[in-house]
């Protein structure tokens, strides 16, 4: 791969990480124990049962946030570690490069075109 474009892709995915992990500030606190780990916070609206409920579905929005950005950051980093260690770009399943036209537009992209079909 292009070095001048694996670097455009690295700042790509930096950009992407940071976002992220804003994101999940906003909504979560960071676990210091586990990398990339983060616990959703539980709302304090008030003692009423208008405001429990609320607290309550606001809680459940937040933990299935959470984990959809959680899994899109722990792609992200994996991606970074990919370029660091020189693997990345190659499909996981075939070993085979990934296309340059999925990587641009999706970084953190682990397997080519056709095995990801494959797993659909």
């Amino acid at each position: 791969m292009d070095k001048d474009l694996l670097k455009q892709i690295k700042d790509k995915l930096l950009k992407e990480k940071e976002r992220l992990e804003n994101e999940l500030l906003s909504i979560a606190d960071k676990k210091e124990e586990v990398a990339n780990d983060f616990d959703s916070r539980f709302p304090n609206w008030g003692d009423d049962i208008d405001s429990n409920a609320a607290e309550v579905d606001t809680y459940s929005s937040r933990l299935g946030i959470e984990k959809n950005l959680e899994s899109l950051l722990q792609s992200t980093v994996k991606a970074l570690a990919k370029i660091d260690n020189g693997t990345y770009g190659l499909c996981e399943q075939c070993g085979k490069e990934i296309q340059i036209e999925r990587l641009k537009v999706y970084p953190a992209a682990n397997f080519c075109m056709k095995c990801q079909a494959d797993k659909s």
